[in-house]
């Protein structure tokens, strides 16, 4: 049987709680971006990432058990990084 209009099938409703979850994580955090990605823009291994991370120097946000990072983080921290080798 259908399920009743205007009812949602657990799955959809899993769906929608899933995007609502990604959309708050999105506003909060800016775009968020893979550890390979960050380790790319960063000149560092993703083992280095990893590290900065558990260090408390990059923020974790994770879903679903995988870690990303905030894009603008990552380039702030690139940026900073850029400017002490530098002086």
């Amino acid at each position: 049987m259908p399920p009743k209009k205007g009812k949602l099938s657990p799955a959809e409703k899993l769906q929608r709680e899933i995007e609502q979850y990604r959309r708050a994580m999105t506003t909060e955090s800016g775009p968020l971006i893979s550890q390979a990605v960050a380790a790319r823009m960063l000149g560092v291994s993703r083992q280095r990432v990893f590290i900065l991370m558990n260090r408390g120097r990059l923020t974790k946000w994770e879903f679903f058990d995988v870690p990303y990072l905030s894009l603008p983080e990552v380039i702030k921290f690139r940026d900073s990084r850029r400017r002490s080798t530098a002086a």
